[in-house]
């Protein structure tokens, strides 16, 4: 079975990946792990899935208190007992799955890095292998036979190259460094901030090993084949279709994102009030990437509002609003008319531009995530003429009106980098006109 990254994984393993990096950066240890073990059980050959899981363990270990380190590992045996079944009847891909569960209550568990070993041995993945012999090792360093079964895994191996080393790993590029130790051909060190890179090298230098490279690369905040695939998902754009015709463009998409129990709100408001369009021929996709409740803070409508023109808004520039002005509706919204749109996770909804609409706090345990994806026809313009960047998910585009985004081979390069921020600035200068202040967090 071959060892992959992102690039090549399956769609589902890739998403719960994303969401999985996302919550380890934000230090949400056991969300992060529950998505990491899914994506892993997903496709057991998802290396930089499992350091990136790797990471998540030790770091909740490293900040757990010495009771939750007990009681995490006395809970371990069922899984420890299920991970030994599995592995003697040779349902390798169970062992990984119930190994990986002790290994997220302890980390440096050498059962379950034992069981890891031969479970990946079986299923010839080298790295996987590596990545547990190394801890083995860590704890018996004088272990002859863990030498020789590191070797026999790195002539396997053959050249480390492209594999991503996810920095909290016991320490920038620890892993890499343990691969050249033990004789790797070469290693490639992949990280996402200058800081990061300079620490990576200092260690290379300090250590010896001339035969690696350290190259930065932003991941985690580039737009992703994934949202790409979203904008363009059947079902959208057959509803998009029926309501707009057969040519469409996504003018632009963002993700509202309320965390877990905080006062983040959206006010009443109608979308295109700031935009600078010449017509009227949008609808908005608002997909669900967690439950949207009442408590989570679903969006609510108006019915009918959409029928009604531009009313006038005001700035409020209210601290906890998501707008990006904290725009608001100047007149009176009756809230007995307002309807609660919930949806489940992977549910959506459509709205106007005209509609009235807007969503409350979340006070629940958990993030309420939402993607709105805003489609419109080409014939459509800037009013004062500027050619913004858009998608073309639909039909034809006869008109030139805007600026056609290539299709996405994989993330962003450098060079459409420039374009995306170049796009956002002009954007933000059209949904800034005429305000006084700035710094709100949505377009």
């Amino acid at each position: 079975m071959p060892e992959k990254d992102h690039n090549v994984v399956g769609m589902e393993a890739r998403q719960l990946w994303e969401r999985g990096y996302e919550q380890l950066e934000k230090k949400q240890w056991d969300y992060a792990m529950e998505l990491l073990c899914m994506a892993v059980e997903k496709d057991p050959g998802f290396f930089e899935c499992r350091m990136a899981l790797r990471a998540a363990q030790v770091k909740k270990y490293e900040n757990a208190s010495s009771l939750a380190k007990i009681a995490g590992t006395a809970s371990n045996a069922h899984n420890m007992a299920q991970a030994k079944v599995a592995l003697v009847r040779k349902n390798y891909f169970g062992a990984l799955s119930h190994a990986e569960k002790v290994l997220c209550a302890d980390p440096e568990s050498s059962v379950a890095h034992r069981v890891i070993v031969d479970a990946s041995s079986a299923l010839d993945l080298p790295q996987t292998m590596i990545s547990s012999l190394q801890m083995l090792k860590k704890v018996n360093p004088e272990n002859k036979d863990l030498t020789k079964e590191l070797a026999t895994a790195l002539e396997m191996l053959g050249d480390v190259r492209g594999q991503r080393v996810v920095d909290g790993y016991g320490g920038v590029g620890t892993f890499a460094l343990r691969l050249l130790a033990d004789g790797a051909g070469h290693v490639t060190i992949i990280e996402s901030g200058s800081s990061a890179c300079a620490d990576a090298r200092h260690n290379l230098k300090h250590n010896g090993f001339e035969q690696a490279e350290v190259v930065e690369q932003l991941f985690g905040a580039a737009p992703l084949p994934s949202c790409d695939a979203l904008i363009r998902h059947p079902k959208l754009l057959a509803v998009a279709r029926a309501l707009l015709g057969p040519d469409l463009l996504v003018w632009s998409g963002a993700l509202f994102i309320k965390e877990a129990n905080t006062t983040s709100y959206v006010s009443w408001h109608q979308d295109l009030t700031y935009w600078a369009l010449d017509d009227v021929k949008e609808v908005t996709a608002w997909v669900a990437l967690s439950p949207a409740t009442v408590a989570s803070g679903c969006m609510r409508f108006v019915p009918g509002s959409h029928t009604r023109q531009i009313v006038p808004h005001s700035d409020t520039v209210a601290e906890d609003n998501l707008l990006t002005r904290g725009q608001e509706i100047a007149v009176d919204v009756a809230e007995s008319d307002a309807v609660d749109i919930t949806l489940n996770t992977g549910q959506a909804s459509f709205h106007h531009g005209h509609l009235f609409h807007s969503s409350g706090p979340n006070t629940t345990g958990d993030r309420r995530i939402g993607a709105a994806i805003r489609y419109i026809t080409p014939d459509m313009k800037q009013r004062a003429g500027q050619k913004t960047l858009v998608a073309q998910v639909s039909g034809e585009d006869r008109f030139g009106h805007f600026t056609i985004a290539p299709p996405l081979s994989g993330r962003l390069a450098e060079a459409e980098f420039d374009l995306v921020r170049a796009d956002a600035a002009l954007k933000s200068r059209l949904l800034y006109d005429g305000a006084e202040g700035k710094g709100r967090k949505r377009g």
